[in-house]
């Protein structure tokens, strides 16, 4: 076990205005998501349990038939398999907690993110 510091965690450019940053663990990662105003999560979804936490900003996000706003300090939990996006209302920082882990990151690009 050792003290990590986000600091010192690689940023990943995803496209202009997407940045990633991500703590593996054996069982689950934890992410924090940049994004720019105006940028776009496209429809996806994934086998992971999902916890999203509102750290700076506002999105929209839909759920599965839900459409909700969601502002700094709001936190949800999205089920496994539910297809869901978001738009960034303003400049957004998001913690993501995932379990299992989204290994699938790790074998090829994540273009959903980038909006495509």
């Amino acid at each position: 076990m050792k003290i990590v510091r986000w600091k010192d965690v690689s940023v990943e450019t995803i496209t202009d205005g997407v940045e990633r940053q991500v703590l593996w663990g054996v069982q689950a990662n934890l992410t924090r998501v940049s994004l720019a105003k105006g940028r776009h999560v496209s429809k996806h979804h994934h086998p992971a349990e999902q916890f999203t936490y509102v750290k700076q900003g506002s999105l929209r996000m839909v759920l599965g038939a839900r459409d909700m706003v969601m502002n700094e300090g709001d936190f949800v939990v999205i089920p496994p398999n539910a297809e869901h996006e978001i738009w960034a209302l303003d400049d957004l920082v998001v913690w993501d907690f995932f379990a299992p882990p989204r290994h699938d990151w790790k074998e090829g690009p994540s273009d959903y993110l980038a909006g495509r």
